[in-house]
């Protein structure tokens, strides 16, 4: 095959071919070629631009490359501009020269996290506020061990027993004693298979608590569900379900120490019947005693006898009982103590009766956890002078000695206690302190006497210089009052004659 080459590009091609026109750089044989000439002189200064003629047909080939090559430069500038930074602000926040992004939404700055020591706990509420129901809660609220997938719950009881005087409640199943003092309610709880038909089932019941010099004291007020006396005895063998009776039971921790289970000696569990069973052999209560794994129930003799009252009423019965401190084991109740404590009504029937534990699925003598807290509150402290004969006086006589008279009986249940002093003002600025005795011991009963003169001659410390007509001011700090307040000041006046 005859091979010939383009004139215009040097493509080569077939020869029959030549007299086509070249598909490469469109050499079109039928026209002559140009005729080679002499090079162009150069123009002159203010020549006119000589007018440009069409490239030959021979360029054709430096046409394509010079194409391909600026394709490729073109690329290649593309991809560099791609790999440069976008140009950054200078050190004075000069951005005129930096492009300028997309604007975009302002975006809130985060809010501040509240501190964790401003976070206050909400204040509690007032001792007369509803109890709430009790519910689980996600942790302990205080910091004593519990055992092992136990929860504490909150106090769903609290309350503040006053203190009595020794005689000031006689126990005699008459709750006359009580009229003035403030009762717990005990909220109904059905549990287990009815044991007897139910005649009445009030929603609460009335019960009170107390303490005095001798010990604990509880009453109740009580309306029979079943219509009946149920006083079972306790078996010679096998258990004595004693709460199928008409009972009533108190619960007491010593140390309040919210143990998830009992067992340990400061657990307490008594019970009385309020009329006894028959026979008793003279019992008058009974402690249920658990300690570890050891169970026993027996009647508590000796000082540790409890004394119990009381009363058939028309829709029940009455009853009181004092709990003596000899029963009581690690540590005695003090003033400003508190205890665990748990009340259980036991009517005859399957409706028993609760003070602070509302739970039907919790056996309530089995975890201490769930009883109540009882603040034993002191006694309000009464202020008065005495006369020379002995007797209290309402003015204090300038020469005459002056004898302060207080009584504050919370300070004799706890010996190791100082004993108490007063300060004695007057107007014109004389202030001496007085130290105070007791009476006798454990009376709660303390005295304390200064001498006075008319004239401020001297002033020794163991002298009040008084004025007639002024106002002489008695002042003592009570370390606590019946209603749980603390270092209070009380204060008497009197004038002089």
């Amino acid at each position: 095959m005859d091979l010939s080459e383009c004139p215009g590009c040097g493509l080569p091609r077939e020869a029959a071919s030549a007299a086509k026109l070249c598909p490469l750089c469109g050499y079109d044989p039928a026209k002559p070629a140009p005729v080679a000439s002499e090079p162009a002189p150069k123009p002159e200064a203010n020549a006119a631009p000589a007018p440009t003629e069409p490239a030959p047909p021979g360029g054709g080939r430096a046409m394509l490359l010079l194409t391909l090559a600026v394709l490729l430069l073109g690329g290649a500038g593309a991809f560099l501009l791609w790999l440069k930074p976008e140009p950054k602000p200078d050190d004075k926040g000069d951005t005129a020269k930096a492009s300028k992004p997309d604007p975009q939404p302002p975006v809130a700055p985060p809010a501040p996290k509240p501190k964790t020591r401003d976070v206050q706990p909400p204040p509690p509420p007032p001792p007369d506020a509803p109890l709430p129901p009790i519910k689980w809660i996600e942790t302990a609220p205080d910091p004593r061990p519990f055992a092992k997938g136990v929860v504490a719950k909150p106090r769903a009881g609290t309350f503040t027993a006053p203190l009595l005087a020794t005689d000031a409640i006689r126990i005699d199943g008459n709750l006359a004693d009580w009229a003035d003092l403030p009762h717990l309610a005990l909220t109904i709880n059905q549990r287990g298979k009815p044991t007897k038909k139910v005649q009445q089932s009030p929603k609460t019941q009335k019960a009170f608590v107390a303490y005095c010099p001798k010990g604990v004291l509880v009453a109740a007020e009580v309306i029979d569900t079943s219509g009946e006396l149920e006083n079972a005895p306790k078996p010679a063998k096998g258990q004595w379900g004693f709460w199928d009776n008409d009972a009533l039971e108190v619960f007491i921790d010593t140390l309040n120490s919210r143990d998830p289970d009992r067992g340990a000696q400061h657990h307490h569990q008594f019970f009385a019947l309020p009329f006894g069973t028959n026979p008793d052999d003279g019992a008058r209560g009974y402690e249920s005693k658990i300690i570890r794994t050891a169970w026993s129930i027996a009647p508590l003799k000796g000082a540790a006898v409890i004394e119990r009252g009381a009363r058939k009423t028309d829709s029940g019965w009455t009853i009181e009982m004092l709990i003596p401190y000899a029963a009581l084991r690690e540590g005695v109740p003090k003033p400003g103590a508190k205890i665990g404590f748990e009340l259980q009504l036991d009517t005859g029937t399957n409706v028993y009766y609760f003070w602070a534990c509302d739970d039907p699925n919790l056996r309530v003598s089995m975890h201490p956890h769930a009883w109540g807290e009882v603040l034993l509150a002191g006694a309000d402290a009464k202020l008065e002078l005495l006369g020379a004969d002995g007797r209290p006086t309402t003015t204090a006589v300038p020469g005459a000695p002056l004898t302060v008279y207080l009584t504050d009986p919370d300070l004799a249940l706890d010996p190791a206690k100082p004993l108490p002093s007063v300060t004695v003002r007057t107007r014109a600025g004389a202030e001496r302190v007085v130290q105070l005795r007791e009476t006798a011991p454990a009376s709660g009963v303390y005295v304390g006497t200064i001498a006075t003169k008319p004239a401020p001659d001297v002033r020794p410390a163991n002298l009040l210089e008084l004025t007639a007509g002024e106002t002489v001011v008695v002042e003592y700090v009570e370390p606590l009052r019946a209603n749980g307040d603390r270092d209070r000041v009380l204060r008497a006046k009197f004038p002089t004659k």
